[in-house]
């Protein structure tokens, strides 16, 4: 049954949690919801969690914070460990597993059907995945998730509909990284260029961390290709390389901040992820033609006529 899939109120019962877990669900992938659950407790855990329903999912945990886990598969004690900040671990619904924790614990919990892993396999022409690669109760260090899980954490706090979005999005870029690094997905690339999944990757990273440093290698090793493949490929969709579209969005961010708030330049360049002020003045001059301070006063100057032009006409 829907409500006992291993996500939000549902998950949070199952570890003795008398406040009801933040989570968000994703209903836009064509088969099976996706979800993200956030579980949080300032003491142990009273015993080893409960039994959750057979599924055909995973759940994909990366911790927040430092916590202590012992780890059950199939009754069996499979682990007892500490897990580091950023570490994620594996949960197979079809294996009855469980956990005990015996100190205070954060983390995200990522539920990912099979069904949804294998919609990612069968848009980009690899075999059905019937199961994830990974070590059975063992903690990774997988960059991908972390910053992902990283970039979700003032998501969780937008009300609306801006927050969900985005969230949306995050949980399709993981989901179609697990379907490639664990599911063993094999791309199907040719001259067309990156999958559509991939370009949603590559553009969730960036966007995501435009504000600190990024790799090519790392964005590449994302999509399960070489940094010189990734980068001719990227280009080939989007018409511009990488580099030169991260700097782009950070325009943009920079323009919207110029618009709508009275921040010193030396601030929006730090805060759009520029070196600093003079590498910022001369990306921005470089595709607007004007200094950031000159496009200011110019644009507000032409807001400031419009509002008044449009008070002239309903005064007229």
């Amino acid at each position: 049954m829907d409500d006992q899939r291993a996500f939000g109120s549902y998950l949070g019962t199952r570890f003795g949690l008398t406040r009801a877990p933040r989570v968000h669900v994703s209903t836009s992938m064509a088969s099976g919801d996706l979800a993200v659950t956030e579980l949080v407790s300032d003491v142990p855990t009273a015993a080893r969690s409960a039994p959750v329903a057979y599924d055909d999912a995973f759940l994909v945990g990366l911790q927040i914070g430092r916590s202590e886990h012992e780890i059950w598969f199939d009754d069996k004690n499979v682990n007892s460990r500490r897990f580091s900040p950023g570490e994620t671990c594996f949960y197979d619904f079809r294996r009855s597993p469980a956990a005990y924790m015996p100190a205070p614990y954060h983390s995200f919990q990522f539920y990912i059907p099979l069904s949804a892993l294998n919609v990612i396999a069968h848009q980009n022409g690899g075999a059905r995945i019937d199961d994830l690669d990974y070590a059975l109760g063992q903690g990774v260090d997988d960059p991908v998730i972390r910053h992902l899980g990283q970039a979700i954490l003032p998501a969780f706090d937008l009300p609306g509909r801006a927050g969900g979005l985005f969230l949306d999005h995050v949980l399709q870029a993981l989901c179609a990284h697990v379907a490639h690094r664990y599911g063993r997905l094999v791309q199907r690339t040719g001259p067309a260029g990156l999958a559509r999944w991939q370009v949603n990757l590559a553009m969730e990273m960036m966007d995501s961390r435009a504000h600190e440093p990024l790799t090519l290698a790392e964005i590449a090793s994302a999509c399960g290709l070489s940094v010189s493949h990734f980068t001719r490929a990227f280009r080939q969709s989007t018409g511009a390389p990488p580099h030169r579209w991260l700097l782009r969005r950070r325009v943009d961010h920079a323009k919207a901040l110029l618009v709508t708030t009275e921040v010193a330049l030396g601030q929006v360049a730090l805060a759009c992820g520029f070196a600093d002020q003079s590498h910022f003045t001369r990306v921005f001059r470089r595709a607007t033609g004007a200094s950031p301070g000159a496009w200011r006063r110019a644009t507000r100057g032409r807001r400031a006529d419009d509002r008044q032009d449009l008070v002239d006409d309903l005064t007229a």
